[in-house]
């Protein structure tokens, strides 16, 4: 982990390697609890294993912001992402977790702040998946657009 912000609360680091989310998946992990994508519920395990991969994991930014007696309180996964028909270097969130809502907005501006220090992207797309009417009015405050919706079926 390398430690990457300092604040009143605590300290935010970045995952280094696969094993770094894993370790900590597990404590962070129950707070996905309630959460879907696509109709489905988050799966950690899954999750875990599949991003256990170093060639996986090497085109992902994981945050971690741990209260000062270094207990993970939130997390926020980006992904890299070049989208071919804008010809555009794209950060994806990937996902958003808290236990502590103090945590959350830091985690989020602490890491795009350090990603720009080594990645140049050309947009940040950030999601809703839960369709939180007060998550949507946040985003719209920290500049961030409305594109689309997104519609699935399960099969």
């Amino acid at each position: 982990m390398q430690k990457v912000a300092e604040t009143s609360l605590g300290f935010i680091s970045k995952a280094e390697e696969p094993q770094d989310f894993i370790d900590l998946a597990d404590k962070i992990g129950p707070h996905f609890g309630g959460l879907y994508h696509c109709g489905y519920p988050l799966n950690m395990e899954s999750i875990k294993n599949f991003f256990s991969n170093p060639l996986r994991f090497k085109n992902c930014y994981v945050y971690f912001y741990f209260n000062k007696d270094g207990e993970p309180k939130s997390v926020i996964w980006w992904m890299k992402d070049y989208d071919p028909r804008i010809n555009k270097k794209i950060l994806l969130e990937y996902m958003w977790a808290s236990t502590d809502p103090r945590y959350s907005v830091r985690v989020l501006d602490e890491s795009i702040k350090h990603i720009s220090n080594f990645y140049k992207y050309d947009s940040i797309v950030i999601s809703n998946s839960q369709n939180y009417e007060k998550l949507d009015k946040f985003y719209l405050k920290k500049g961030f657009e409305r594109d689309v919706k997104l519609f699935y079926k399960n099969t």
